[in-house]
């Protein structure tokens, strides 16, 4: 039974290695790769602030000038951990780009048209999108 275990725990790990989820060295041992990193080419950044931002983002609000925090439910904010995002309205694709995450906490997007956007995520569960300089609205969005 110990012995059957241990193949299947081996066998497991060949298929996170393979799959690229899990780093593997020569001598067999598994390890964190953190390929979920936002920025590959700046090593100063810390690899796990992606994890923060990637995943599906549904809206509970939008700021409208004028009148404040609204509550909506139509926007989600797809955030890809390849650094892409996909901002959709009743499930059509409104606007997409690029993003990167600064900390766990701040982050930074780019519209595909060249507007720039703030991202900032509250209590870990809350992502602000904030485009409300560039003229992209200002989006309060939840898991």
């Amino acid at each position: 039974m110990k012995k059957l275990v241990t193949i299947l725990l081996a066998a497991c790990v060949g298929c996170l290695c393979f799959a690229g989820i899990v780093g593997c060295s020569s001598d067999n041992s598994a390890s964190s790769s953190g390929s979920a990193s936002a920025s590959k080419s700046d090593p100063t950044k810390a690899e796990g602030d992606a994890r923060y931002y990637a995943g599906e983002w549904v809206s509970k609000s939008e700021i409208v000038p004028g009148q404040g925090e609204v509550p909506t439910e139509q926007y989600k904010i797809i955030m890809n951990a390849d650094g892409t995002f996909d901002v959709q309205d009743n499930g059509a694709s409104i606007l997409t780009g690029t993003w990167e995450a600064q900390s766990a906490t701040a982050g930074t997007a780019k519209t595909s048209d060249g507007q720039d956007v703030r991202l900032e995520i509250a209590g870990g569960s809350k992502l602000i999108f904030d485009g409300s300089q560039s003229g992209v609205k200002k989006i309060i969005c939840v898991r």
